[in-house]
């Protein structure tokens, strides 16, 4: 199933996967889109019990509950900024155990584990 949001209207719109790169018309405002590839999907891992969750990405920054806890989580966002500083950080996957290399003063809220795939906080810098 391929979701994409209307830049039109901002409808939500669910289509099968075949019929990939057609196009169609909004139901809302009747606008024609040109249907995208697959939606991306975000893979994270809930803070709170570790469930490892895979939405799709267009809930980037929205608010949902954990399917295994429930409890409160925000679906990470993957914005980058350009770098400042020239030396490295090193961030740790809590999840793997994966050191993870990344620029000073890189403006990424999360960082993809190359090991697992799943997101790390840019803030939690290793000593």
């Amino acid at each position: 199933m391929i979701r994409f949001v209307c830049k039109l209207c901002g409808e939500v719109i669910s289509v099968q996967d075949q019929l990939s790169g057609r196009q169609m018309e909004c139901p809302k405002c009747k606008s024609i889109r040109a249907i995208p590839d697959k939606s991306p999907k975000i893979k994270f891992h809930c803070k709170s019990c570790g469930q490892r969750i895979r939405v799709a990405q267009i809930h980037a920054g929205k608010k949902g509950k954990c399917p295994k806890c429930k409890k409160l989580i925000v679906i990470p966002t993957l914005q980058e900024g350009s770098a400042e500083g020239s030396g490295m950080v090193t961030l740790v996957c809590s999840i793997c155990n994966e050191t993870i290399h990344v620029p000073e003063g890189s403006k990424k809220e999360f960082i993809e584990c190359p090991k697992c795939g799943s997101y790390v906080d840019g803030l939690s810098k290793k000593d």
